[in-house]
């Protein structure tokens, strides 16, 4: 499956003094992180969850032999964006394969309604660290349309 743009999940968050460096602008690894958080409340609100340790995926609390690890990842900021902006961060599917999924994201400031920065994750299912086919009931509930509508974080 190749790239799609509409958005299969989102998060509003308000940028924190945590997610900033010195100067007050966010720092480069929020971006990430923020786009992660996205990718992974897309997942919740359809019932898939990662247990703490990382080490199982369950989908409506049944677990599944395998787990998601990042295998490559990519960010440009377009804009720059500071402490206390309110930002939505989109997401949605790029390219599925056999054994990884790859999700595209998009930060945008909700006052100024721009871009202020873009980019993607790959994730690589895998059992005992090698590389595992993922499973169809996750990529069809990935797909899905959510159980709940929470758009917050």
């Amino acid at each position: 499956m190749e790239s799609q743009t509409t958005p299969l999940g989102f998060i509003k968050y308000r940028i924190k003094v945590s997610d900033t460096d010195c100067g007050g602008r966010v720092f480069f690894p929020s971006y990430v992180r923020l786009l992660n958080e996205a990718i992974l409340h897309m997942f919740r609100v359809r019932g898939v969850t990662l247990h703490g340790t990382f080490s199982l995926t369950y989908i409506d609390g049944k677990p599944l032999e395998g787990h998601f690890v990042v295998g490559e990842y990519s960010c440009r900021i377009e804009a720059p964006s500071q402490y206390d902006d309110v930002v939505i961060i989109e997401v949605w599917i790029k390219k599925i394969g056999e054994h990884s999924i790859t999700f595209e994201g998009q930060m945008i400031d909700t006052q100024a309604r721009k871009k202020l920065a873009s980019g993607w994750i790959t994730y690589v299912y895998v059992h005992n660290d090698k590389s595992k086919k993922i499973p169809v009931e996750l990529i069809e509930r990935i797909k899905a349309t959510p159980k709940s509508s929470e758009d917050y974080f």
